[in-house]
């Protein structure tokens, strides 16, 4: 069911007041089109302290769009004062001021999910400061720019086409209702990553300028490894929330969760354990799983996992990422709707840039130390004095240090220090080095620790039979040092007849003393396995659109 608010003459439109449990509160109205001159029955959206209700409405006019009458909500009348929790009465909006509220909204919103499933999937709205002062800016017809990351969900994968994606739908939306050539859209995903990644990485991938970021990474980041009280990865999580609340325009940051299907009633997602640091921090989450569950398991037509997902039950199709989408338009379409009578204050608009509460985990800031050396950030550390037959350069706009022959090396220093620790004592840091893995071509290299630090040395073969072309990353752990140097060199042996090496990055792990390792904590393995299953089934791959970056400029 396709429901739909609009400014065009021939479109059902109107807004209805009743009453909160505390305050007035002028509600969102999801008003469905039947004939080209009738306003038929709705169904509205009303927030209380405690539950979503739906009150069926039925709005009369003119083709104008003008409102002529709206039914209070159950147990009133239209007219009648409605109580506050404190008792007193409240004063129910006039036809004319419902008229008035009404012509402020100027949207226009056809969305694929059913009423109930957009209120299930709105989860939680936090103190919604963030998303107020987004939507204000907004219908002041300022410019706004829009990143998205995560993995290959958000990099667009199962989306045909692959760039219009769940992030690129929901910046076209906002674009056709808020229009303004000055609007932006990043895609800073990166397939087969985890938050842990992003956290550390996010400078690379997020810019700046950043007005509102969505992140996707419950599905990719999995359940806790360890029980949540001390989980590697939902502290990076609150590292990776805290570092995009604090960007500099102090943006509306939204946790957009994804689930995969292939688990025992969904729960190999890290959604819930997520949502314990969203909490914290007023971070509203939106859930795709909560939206659609209740419609799945009763069998609703048009709602199946096959309906949503590619067949690996991970990766979203056309309409999954609509839902996707459409969560983030209704969630800020709902929070626009009660600003019309609770508008933005200069007061309110100063707390967003109040401090950010302390951390969920005990002393879990973002480590002050360069953590994520990726690009041009990877090429300054290398010295040209200290390399010889590597050259910096790209292949399909992917950059890194190459080399082909025997003995060819690089050397570079690292601060490896780190202000965070599992636990007292841990002197040891993992190291993460990036590097290109494929099928042909390949060779093997040597890493070691030459000055100030100490680690093993690492053997690392660049060749494999699966026929693709991956970044692979290899965990070193390697002693806390301000200047650590350490040096790669390619090696005689191979398994491919050749000795090409690619490097990409370099990550640090923002905690000493993890015994995990990071490179099993940053990637995720399904991207992988959906190469494997479309080389095995042609018709799975005519439906698998591979990752990338995309930038929108209107």
């Amino acid at each position: 069911m396709a429901v739909a608010v609009g400014r065009n003459s021939k479109i059902a439109r109107g807004v209805a007041v009743s009453c909160c449990t505390s305050v007035l509160t002028v509600v969102f109205t999801l008003l469905a089109l039947y004939s080209f001159n009738a306003f038929e029955q709705s169904v509205q959206r009303q927030a209380s302290s405690s539950v979503l209700k739906y009150v069926a409405v039925r709005v009369g006019g003119s083709d104008d769009g003008s409102v002529v009458s709206a039914a209070a909500a159950p147990g009133g009348s239209p007219g009648a004062p409605c109580a506050s929790d404190s008792g007193q009465p409240q004063t129910t909006a006039s036809a004319a001021s419902l008229a008035a509220a009404r012509s402020k909204i100027k949207y226009t919103f056809e969305s694929v999910l059913e009423p109930d499933m957009l209120r299930r999937g709105i989860v939680t709205r936090g103190d919604e400061l963030r998303a107020r002062r987004l939507m204000h800016r907004l219908k002041n017809g300022e410019p706004i720019n829009v990143v998205v990351v995560g993995g290959s969900i958000t990099a667009g994968h199962g989306a045909t086409p692959q760039y219009f994606n769940f992030g690129a739908r929901f910046f076209h939306w906002m674009n056709d209702t808020f229009p303004h050539v000055g609007h932006t859209f990043n895609n800073g995903a990166l397939s087969g990553t985890k938050s842990i990644y992003m956290s550390m990485c996010v400078k690379g991938h997020v810019p700046d300028f950043a007005d509102v970021v969505l992140v996707e990474y419950d599905t990719n980041d999995g359940p806790p490894q360890d029980k949540i009280a001390d989980d590697f990865g939902t502290r990076a999580w609150e590292r990776l929330i805290r570092r995009l609340l604090d960007y500099p325009k102090r943006p509306l940051v939204i946790h957009l969760a994804t689930y995969p299907t292939r688990t025992p009633d969904y729960l190999g997602s890290a959604e819930d354990y997520h949502g314990v640091v969203d909490t914290n921090y007023d971070v509203p989450r939106l859930s795709m799983r909560s939206a659609v569950i209740v419609a799945q398991k009763r069998g609703r037509s048009g709602w199946s996992v096959n309906d949503l997902m590619v067949p690996d039950g991970v990766h979203p199709i056309n309409k999954g990422h609509q839902v996707l989408a459409d969560l983030v338009s209704g969630f800020l379409l709902s929070v626009e709707a009660e600003m019309i009578t609770r508008p933005v204050t200069a007061a309110e608009l100063a707390e967003v840039d109040l401090p950010l509460m302390p951390p969920v985990y005990k002393d879990n800031y973002a480590t002050n130390v360069q953590s994520c050396f990726e690009g041009q950030q990877f090429k300054s550390i290398v010295d040209a004095g200290q390399s010889a037959g590597f050259t910096w350069g790209h292949e399909n706009g992917k950059y890194g240090f190459i080399g082909t022959e025997v003995g060819s090396y690089m050397r570079f220093t690292l601060n490896t220090t780190r202000e965070n620790r599992v636990s007292e004592g841990d002197k040891d840091t993992v190291v993460v080095l990036s590097f290109l893995a494929s099928y042909e071509h390949m060779g093997q290299i040597e890493v070691s620790c030459q000055k100030g630090c100490g680690c093993s040395r690492y053997n690392f073969d660049g060749h494999w039979e699966l026929k693709e072309t991956q970044l692979r990353h290899l965990n070193m752990k390697v002693t806390e040092s301000p200047e650590c140097l350490m040096e790669f060199k390619i090696k005689p042996e191979t398994n491919s007849g050749e000795h090409k090496v690619k490097f990409a990055g370099i990550v640090i792990s923002e905690e000493a003393g993890s015994e995990n390792g990071m490179a099993d904590q940053m990637i995720n393995l399904n991207h992988i396995e959906v190469a494997q299953m479309a080389a095995k089934n042609p018709d799975v791959s005519k439906r698998i659109a591979r990752p990338g970056n995309w930038q929108y400029n209107t």
